[in-house]
């Protein structure tokens, strides 16, 4: 019973740091947040931070990692029963800015803060990004495959151009105040002119 009660313990404190992480981030930037912040922020001993992770720049590595992790289970689980591979594509990055939208901090932090980590931009292989985009693309190379894209696009290119114009949308949105429903209605805007852009018999506006 004492082993479960402390691997409880321990997890609900992992946990904190986290949140405390993202709420610190988003509110002091990166570069000016101390890890004794995210401590006093996650009520544990400036110590504790380093039982769970090496440095600053590694916190924001698990936290973007765990995150990540997160999302693409629910992503996949939501998604799974929609059949057309576009409608797919749009359903995934909408749940993203709803993701966003529910957690102002964590928007900032993933489309702002994590470019102020020398170690993350240099050193993260990305994989949790990689096998996002590779979601993204998926969809494409379906749709392509069913005739519902044009032969010539380039489902790399689409995925990036997505990934691109979203993580603008997110970095924006964050920074300039964060209404309700905003970014999810621009996202929507955006996917409306990306797929028709690439279907193979777009449908004429209005």
């Amino acid at each position: 019973m004492a082993v479960k009660s402390s691997v409880k313990t321990r997890d609900n404190k992992h946990d904190r740091i986290l949140r405390a992480a993202i709420d610190t981030f988003a509110e002091k930037g990166f570069f000016n947040s101390r890890v004794s912040d995210i401590a006093g922020a996650a009520g544990v001993a400036d110590g504790t931070i380093y039982l769970y992770f090496k440095n600053k720049d590694d916190l924001l590595i698990q936290l973007f990692e765990e995150r990540m992790d997160w999302f693409l289970r629910q992503v996949r689980e939501r998604t799974a029963d929609i059949q057309n591979p576009l409608e797919r594509l749009k359903a995934i990055c909408l749940y993203q800015m709803e993701v966003f939208e529910s957690d102002k901090a964590l928007a900032e932090v993933v489309s702002v803060e994590l470019r102020q980590s020398a170690k993350f931009m240099r050193e993260y292989s990305n994989r949790k990004f990689s096998e996002y985009l590779q979601l993204l693309g998926e969809c494409v190379s379906q749709a392509k495959a069913r005739g519902l894209v044009r032969a010539d696009v380039s489902p790399v290119v689409v995925k990036k151009l997505i990934f691109g114009s979203l993580d603008e949308l997110a970095a924006e949105w964050s920074l300039t105040g964060g209404k309700p429903g905003v970014l999810k209605r621009s996202a929507g805007e955006v996917l409306d002119i990306i797929i028709r852009g690439i279907a193979a018999h777009p449908e004429k506006p209005g």
